[in-house]
């Protein structure tokens, strides 16, 4: 019975086909299938079958072993096949470089493109610096880079960075001030402290004898406020440039103190930020106030703020926020702005509203006032005086989180094209005309809803019967709403008739809350 247990074969598997070099491999292969009666029967082997099995074992691991190792030298040929193919695509793409057709290109024609790959400016901490990786491919990408100055002074060492790039940035750093040749530097600076002969990163300094290029100065809330250490390096620095200084109260004072900002013929916007800052500001920083135009003070006392707009009679732009840290102080004193044309203003108590009474600003085109959550009324605010004294015709107004409103200041305002709130504006005078915002083409509706529905909707389709329609209407129902509000779908259609463009984000939520209140 042994002979039934295999059957011999041989099989030859060709290697090449030019030396018909081949490898042999021969085994024994038992019966297959339902012939196999050992195996369908469980039939155990006898002493001489199961030798005869083993010995088959041991002959087909051999012959798995010979084509392992056929196996392995065929990696290794294809290894170097594939490494030959690798070093021939370099090769090719190298011959291909003679024809490039960027090869060609003129030299105004490859800035631009490495104007556009640059952007705007480079961030001197990041892993890929453009700059510097154009400018080392080749000898004339190299001059036509060099060529750029303009690229090489659009740099940004931000505030913040990691102990591990300071070696990189200070590299990088003195090869843009290199080849940035004299051209100002757009990006914001911001002032570190040299405190002990060391200066955090040892970044900065390589900026100071560049002052003349400096554009944009910020002096951070958390330096030191110890007047010995504070500008020291900056003494008999200029700064014709600077278009931009921003800094708190107290870091201003010191650097006008110490004459570092005694000479800024360029000066235009100033920002005043006292984040942090308890105590009220005694003095106002000795600044060319005369000649700034945009002017941001952000968490400091009303009666400081209204200090420094008396300074400042160009001012076009003014960006308030008040302090909740700080006691209220009345502000005293009133100031004309004759050429401001945007106000923004966050009111966080009656002293920040009544900064309004103490204003006249016939040039504002502008004006937006934010509430936070403090008890008092828009008719505090002083919209309608403002207004009145002013004779100003406002085309922006923007409420945001007003208290409940008057609108007779909506009178004053023919001239409004954007509003971010509502009240009666389906009023008519005596001759049937619109009495609030006639022109009024886009309406931005949102935050908690008092007012009901049908009555907001009875007002966009009366403007619209009046040939004063809405071109843009969106009404925002994703924030609260009153059960008295009583939204449905009909209203949307009814909107969707008399408006042009209406947008309706949270209307099928809402529905669904208003038809579960119901129940």
């Amino acid at each position: 019975m042994v002979e039934s247990l295999f059957a011999r074969h041989r099989e030859e598997i060709g290697l090449c086909d030019d030396c018909d070099r081949c490898i042999a491999v021969e085994f024994d292969e038992p019966v297959r299938g339902s012939e196999n009666t050992i195996l369908r029967t469980g039939r155990v082997l006898t002493a001489m079958e199961a030798e005869r099995v083993a010995e088959a074992v041991a002959g087909t691991d051999s012959r798995l072993n010979d084509l392992e190792n056929e196996i392995e030298n065929l990696y290794s040929s294809v290894t170097l096949l594939q490494s030959a193919q690798e070093s021939l695509l370099d090769l090719r793409a190298l011959q291909q470089a003679y024809l490039a057709p960027i090869r060609t290109l003129p030299t105004e024609l490859l800035s631009e493109i490495f104007k556009e790959c640059c952007g705007s400016s480079s961030d001197l901490s990041q892993e890929t610096c453009m700059p510097l990786l154009l400018s080392s491919v080749c000898k004339t990408w190299r001059d036509t880079m060099l060529g750029l100055p303009r690229i090489w002074a659009s740099f940004l060492v931000p505030n913040t960075y990691f102990a591990s790039t300071i070696a990189v940035m200070h590299h990088r750093l003195q090869t843009f001030l290199k080849y940035g040749g004299d051209l100002p530097l757009h990006e914001p600076l911001h002032y570190r402290v040299n405190q002990h002969g060391f200066r955090t990163g040892d970044v900065f300094s390589l900026l100071i004898p560049h002052s003349h290029r400096w554009t944009s100065l910020m002096i951070p809330q958390y330096l030191p406020d110890d007047p010995h250490v504070l500008f020291e390096d900056l003494e008999g620095q200029l700064l014709p440039r600077l278009l931009t200084l921003q800094g708190s109260s107290f870091h201003l004072y010191a650097g006008a103190k110490k004459g570092i900002f005694k000479s800024l013929p360029a000066l235009r916007r100033v920002v005043l930020d006292d984040t942090g800052e308890g105590e009220e500001p005694l003095f106002v920083a000795d600044l060319p106030w005369q000649q700034v135009e945009e002017l941001a003070t952000l968490r400091v006392s009303a009666s400081y703020a209204l200090e420094v707009l008396t300074l400042c009679p160009a001012i076009i732009t003014w960006r308030h926020t008040g302090c909740e840290v700080l006691p209220p102080s009345t502000p005293s004193g009133f100031v004309s702005l004759p050429r401001l044309k945007e106000l923004s203003m966050t009111l966080t108590d009656t002293m920040h509203v009544q900064l309004l009474d103490r204003l006249t600003t016939p040039a504002l085109r502008r004006l937006s006032l934010t509430w936070t959550d403090q008890p008092f009324t828009i008719t505090e605010t002083g919209i309608t005086s403002l207004l009145t004294r002013s004779a100003c015709r406002p085309h922006q107004l923007e409420l945001v989180y007003p208290p409940t409103m008057d609108a007779s200041h909506l009178a004053l305002l023919p001239e409004l094209t954007g509003l971010t709130f509502i009240d009666s504006l389906r009023a008519t005078d005596d001759t049937g005309a619109l009495r609030f915002l006639p022109r009024l083409k886009v309406l931005h509706i949102g935050g908690f809803i008092c007012f009901t529905a049908a009555s907001m909707v009875d007002m966009v389709e009366a403007r619209h019967s009046m040939g004063c329609a809405l071109e843009t209407f969106c009404l925002d129902l994703t924030g609260r709403a009153s059960p008295d509000f009583e939204w449905d779908h009909s209203f949307a259609k009814r909107l969707e008739a008399a408006v042009t463009n209406l947008d309706l984000p949270g209307d099928r939520a809402l529905r669904g809350f208003f038809s579960n209140w119901r129940l």
